[in-house]
């Protein structure tokens, strides 16, 4: 008769980065340990090992530079997915600040100038070295107008 999968186990041992087959007794123990405390919280095996990939995955964008160890993972596992949650959000407010553009007296900031009617070119004042060429779908080169 074989045993019942310990998913929470298995879980553990992955996102730490153990070798299950060569796992020593020591190893084995702090697993153990860790999942013990986990379990008071979650009882339920399979529902344990998802939150362990939560978990691991929230703690891998906090401490990029830490290895993950069972200790380490219990020692923040109620805080661990807001904190991520957090660098998230502050990630966000940083990319959607809106860009504060110099003054060009040709371009008065936009980095571009018309160069016809209806075609716009890179300014060449300020933005000199954008490359606005580009091939089309039928295989042809496109160059860009260049401004004078």
């Amino acid at each position: 008769m074989s045993r019942a999968r310990d998913y929470s186990f298995e879980a553990m041992v992955e996102v730490t980065g153990a070798q299950l087959e060569a796992l020593t007794k020591d190893e084995r123990g702090r697993i153990n340990r860790a999942l013990a405390q986990l379990r008071v919280l979650t009882p339920d095996d399979f529902v344990l090992s998802t939150q362990i990939f939560e978990r691991a995955r929230a703690w891998n964008e906090v401490y990029p530079e830490i290895a993950l160890t069972p200790q380490a993972l219990t020692g923040v596992w109620s805080s661990v997915e807001e904190k991520a949650k957090e660098i998230k959000r502050s990630q966000q407010k940083a990319t959607n600040v809106a860009i504060t553009l110099g003054k060009c007296p040709r371009c008065d900031g936009h980095k571009m100038v018309w160069v016809t009617e209806d075609s716009v070119a890179p300014c060449p004042e300020c933005n000199s070295r954008a490359n606005a060429d580009f091939w089309r779908s039928d295989g042809s080169h496109f160059t860009a107008a260049r401004p004078t």
